[in-house]
């Protein structure tokens, strides 16, 4: 969540499904080839061995909004890079600059090895798997160098948690890795679901609502004029939460040298527009089949994501006859209602992809408050003030909607599953 990057609370269950389907369905069709020569072809892809720039088809996955084998290391190792993670875990700055490296090295990922260059006339498929499991073997030792033990059983603790954030506790138990390793069993799961759902449900509101308490607070700090203003500029909360798929497809929102990139700006319709595309915005608008289509349409004749600066185009006539153009169709789509909303739900985007600070003090927002630099040291105390009062509640609500589900395990699978888990733990997507 944005205000102190705390992570969503609940998961998008059916991108979420997809995603687990699209694996077993890959798995299946490697299976069931019937030609030698192209499972040949393929072995690199189970193996997760990547050439070049080039990702395969199970690293896609990886890369995704899946759920790494915790009991696999390499896979796991990946989460070390995340400031949550790397934070919660205690590491230095020498183990973050490590991980880095190996992550660069290794174009991202370490649970998918990538190695230069391709199978072909002059590199037999032996030599292939030599020189992954030498990458690979380089790579463990490194790991195990730089990694304790007491840090690695902490990640593999988060990384459990984590399943728990990314498909919720009932999906988690039913068909995840918790429920495998505790031995939830077919008669178990229904029940799991449909008791962790209502569960969950109402620990999301909880949170949204602490969330939207603490984002007040914070802008109860600005000036009687700049919190009317602000007022007016969000408008009524709203529960974003990132597509599984536009979460890694797009660039990830960083603040760079007081640029904040992947933020549409709010004062330009044909900007946000492309806003429109998440599925938890198109719902808010409450947009219909015909005009999800019509956007879907004016975001890939751009060549890109909607706002100004990702159209591939060359020349500043061309992209002012686009931008143009654009705007024409965008003020088409949308009603005059919903053209009022979305400006506002950009707003509430930047605040959940950068933070409250980031949001007030280098983004838009505080750009059409006219919040200024003498104003920052007393927003940043404040959010300060703030991190462990939320952080503390947000594991305590989670800690009983734990709690409450795993009463309906029997005492056995119950220790099991806390052993497991561990202590909460707020985890963030990078």
């Amino acid at each position: 969540m944005g205000l102190l990057n705390f992570g969503h609370p609940s998961p998008d269950l059916p991108a979420i499904r997809a995603v687990l389907l699209c694996r077993r369905t890959v798995i299946a069709g490697i299976v069931s080839m019937r030609s030698v020569l192209m499972v040949i072809a393929a072995l690199p892809f189970i193996l997760g061995i990547h050439f070049g720039n080039a990702s395969t088809l199970l690293g896609q996955v990886a890369m995704g909004y899946s759920i790494p084998d915790p009991d696999k290391k390499m896979s796991i190792a990946y989460f070390l890079a995340n400031k949550s993670v790397a934070d919660e875990l205690g590491l230095d700055d020498e183990q973050r600059d490590t991980i880095k490296a190996l992550l660069r090295e290794n174009g991202g990922s370490l649970s998918a090895i990538r190695l230069k260059g391709g199978a072909g006339p002059k590199r037999g498929l032996d030599e292939l798997k030599l020189q992954f499991a030498t990458k690979r073997a380089s790579y463990e030792v490194i790991l195990d160098e730089t990694i304790d033990p007491i840090q690695l059983d902490r990640l593999t603790q988060i990384v459990y948690q984590i399943e728990r954030s990314r498909i919720g506790l009932g999906e988690s138990l039913s068909n995840g890795f918790l429920g495998k390793d505790i031995g939830v069993d077919a008669n178990q799961k229904t029940e799991l679901r449909t008791v962790a759902e209502a569960v969950e449900k109402r620990s999301e509101k909880a949170i949204w609502d602490l969330k939207y308490a603490a984002i007040d607070e914070v802008i109860r700090e600005l000036t009687g004029s700049q919190q009317e203003e602000a007022k007016q500029t969000l408008g009524d909360p709203f529960r974003f939460r990132e597509d599984m798929s536009a979460a890694r497809k797009e660039h990830r929102t960083k603040i760079d040298s007081g640029k904040i990139a992947s933020i549409p700006d709010p004062a330009s319709l044909v900007a946000v527009a492309g806003l429109a595309l998440n599925g938890s915005i198109a719902k808010e608008l409450r947009l219909t089949s015909e005009q999800r289509i019509s956007i879907e349409g004016m975001h890939k004749n751009a060549k890109g994501p909607l706002p100004l600066a990702e159209f591939q185009v060359r020349g500043s006539r061309e992209r002012e006859l686009i931008k143009n153009e654009l705007q024409k169709q965008v003020d088409g789509v949308f009603t005059i209602e919903q053209k009022s909303r979305l400006p506002q739900l950009a707003y509430r985007v930047e605040i959940e992809r950068v933070g409250v600070i980031g949001s007030l003090v280098d983004g838009y927002l505080g750009k059409i408050l006219g919040v200024d630099n003498s104003q920052k040291p007393l927003l940043e105390k404040k959010v300060e003030a703030l991190k462990s009062k939320v952080s503390n509640e947000i594991r305590r609500i989670r800690t009983a909607a734990r709690n409450e589900v795993f009463s309906h395990l029997p005492s056995i699978q119950r220790e099991k599953a806390n052993k497991i888990l561990g202590n909460e733990f707020v985890f963030l997507e990078n």
